[in-house]
């Protein structure tokens, strides 16, 4: 039982079309390509409170609306 083909110039894996590797490898770089002077600005950093209370939030949000049947965005 295989579960890769050669896809083009890469390796393609059966749950994953290549061609959505392909578009993810793209998003990423342009996730991290930052402007000069935005390499410069300070981090800002969250503590684990506001961590713990996001999440909380997100799960709450989340569970609304699987209950009311919306999609979740």
């Amino acid at each position: 039982m295989s579960c890769c083909k050669q896809a083009g110039s890469g390796l393609e894996i059966d749950e994953v079309a290549f061609e959505a590797v392909l578009r993810l490898k793209e998003e990423v770089r342009q996730d991290y390509a930052y402007a000069p002077e935005d390499l410069e600005t300070p981090l800002q950093l969250f503590s684990l409170e506001e961590i713990v209370e996001y999440l909380e939030a997100s799960i709450d949000r989340a569970v609304v609306r699987l209950e009311t049947g919306s999609p979740v965005r």
